[in-house]
């Protein structure tokens, strides 16, 4: 009997333990089953912080814009189109993960706005505030979906052959008609197939000029370069130099102009648009005429300060001499067209 008790007990002991580890493991599961699940943002922050992306709309629902825009580490520089008159409107500022832009705005008399906006659903919808008045020109623009995603194939250019005056139109602006908005939009063009398949003396003085301003910046394929954020642009892409700064393009460069200091402190330390600097430089157009040991090219760009609000036009000449499998600088010449002060605002 006392045996029979005995054995009770341990049953008895023996089931209430297991109970216990039942519950005990039910309960964690259960925990796990109802433990509040984290808040996940309606952006994902790589998509959000890095992209290139386009839109258009109106401002004050009056003033038709295109607007394109590259982001990098939420850093974001891009350009607004005025589609009436062509006029190009610098924009730098900062995206958060949540999809608030802020950034200034640069317009061409001088007055650096500030931009407001939140991008969402492939709007970006916000608003230009003058610092001075507080005036608020409301902003309303929608993803168009126009441009080729960045990084990808080469838009291919059909030569347009040489000018009355023996010139080769390497870039320039032209008023283009977009399917998807139906409208025309002033965009920069690049003859990448004569770039493309240039003679390399020819390639080694463009390549040079690209490395005075750019043409539409984004963000570029493979290893950035450290210092400047592996930044390319349209004409980048067609000499074929994957970013500003890459070892394609410095060596090559190098190499042509090795007997040209100066042109070599410019060319590996000289300007390189990058998402830290305020300054922001555009070619207008480039012309280049090549005849025998000659190379001579005209072109003009736009240069601005973004922390001053300043703006300059200008135009420039560079005359090249062939010297084998060198190039010599035979003159350089460049004159300011239209400088605008801050304090010019009328």
């Amino acid at each position: 009997m006392k045996n029979a008790r005995l054995f009770l007990l341990v049953v008895l002991i023996f089931s209430l333990s297991s109970c216990l580890k039942n519950e005990k493991s039910n309960a964690v599961i259960h925990e796990k089953e109802e433990q509040p699940k984290k808040n996940v943002s309606a952006y994902s922050g790589s998509k959000q912080l890095n992209f290139k992306k386009s839109f258009s709309g109106k401002i004050n629902k009056r003033e038709e814009v295109f607007v394109s825009l590259s982001a990098k580490e939420g850093k974001v520089k891009g350009i607004a189109v005025v589609k009436k008159s062509g006029k190009r409107i610098p924009i730098e500022g900062e995206i958060d993960e949540k999809g608030h832009l802020k950034a200034k705005v640069l317009l061409e008399k001088g007055l650096k706005h500030e931009m407001n906006a939140d991008l969402m659903n492939g709007e970006l919808k916000g608003g230009f505030i003058d610092p001075k008045t507080e005036r608020i020109d409301s902003v309303s623009l929608k993803e168009s979906f126009t441009q080729v995603e960045p990084d990808k194939d080469l838009e291919w250019v059909k030569d347009p052959g040489v000018t009355n005056e023996g010139f080769k139109q390497i870039l320039w602006l032209q008023n283009r008609f977009v399917p998807q908005l139906r409208d025309s939009l002033m965009t920069i063009i690049v003859n990448t197939e004569y770039v493309y398949t240039c003679p390399k003396p020819v390639r080694a003085v463009l390549g040079y000029y690209s490395r005075v301003a750019g043409a539409d910046y984004a963000i570029a394929d493979g290893e950035p370069n450290t210092n400047y954020s592996g930044i390319k642009n349209l004409l980048i892409d067609a000499l074929d130099f994957g970013y500003q700064g890459s070892n394609k393009q410095l060596s090559f460069l190098n190499y042509w102009f090795r007997k040209e200091p100066k042109l070599l402190k410019q060319i590996n330390n000289g300007y390189f648009v990058s998402y830290g600097t305020h300054w922001f430089r555009q070619f207008d157009s480039i012309n280049l005429r090549y005849n025998g040991d000659s190379i001579l090219v005209n072109y003009t760009y736009f240069d601005c300060d973004m922390s001053k609000a300043d703006r300059w036009e200008i135009a420039g000449v560079g005359k090249f001499r062939i010297e084998g499998d060198m190039i010599k600088l035979i003159e350089q010449r460049t004159d300011t067209l239209r400088v605008v002060p801050l304090t010019q605002t009328k």
